[in-house]
């Protein structure tokens, strides 16, 4: 008589991870850390890459520029379908799942700078209210986070972005 056994490792988890992940794009270190059952505290520290290029059509001569500058991101990210995901049989590893919630930026000094990047010689503030998404691929980890920002920095600028848009592919180096 034959027995089939089946079963999904992903069963085991129903509560948020704490995790460690390096990221490739949006270059750092990060660490997410749950507070309750739905919703983590993460920090990201690292790099904010800027690239642009101007030419063609409205410019004689194409201009690309690159910008390298460090900072710290600190997230509240509230997992609104998290218990659904669970429910649904969804992955939800990684902490994976769509949320609400609100970042805060400081940026530092640019370390490189070439062609029309103004430059960045002053700390950086940045407020910003989120929608975002993570999903993890195995140990890959990919994320988008979206929302409007204030900011000033030590130079007396003060400002708001209409969209701010934050994109990361990283790697989970472990989860506890």
């Amino acid at each position: 008589m034959p027995i089939s056994v089946f079963c999904v490792a992903q069963d085991t988890i129903t509560e948020l991870q704490r995790i460690m992940r390096a990221r490739i794009i949006e270059p750092g270190i990060e660490v997410e850390i749950p507070v309750n059952n739905q919703a983590t505290i993460s920090m990201l520290s690292g790099f904010s890459v800027g690239f642009s290029r101007r030419g063609g059509i409205f410019y004689d001569e194409p201009v690309v520029s690159f910008l390298l500058a460090p900072g710290i991101v600190l997230s509240y990210k509230y997992f609104y379908n998290f218990q659904s995901r669970v429910e649904r049989n969804r992955r939800i590893a990684g902490n994976s799942g769509n949320y609400f919630g609100v970042s805060f930026r400081t940026g530092f000094p640019h370390i490189i700078r070439t062609g029309n990047f103004a430059p960045v010689d002053y700390f950086s503030f940045n407020i910003i209210p989120t929608w975002g998404m993570q999903r993890a691929l195995g140990i890959f980890h990919l994320s988008l986070a979206l929302g409007p920002g204030i900011y000033f920095n030590t130079k007396g600028d003060f400002g708001y972005s209409i969209l701010v848009a934050r994109f990361g592919i990283g790697i989970d180096v472990t989860r506890w």
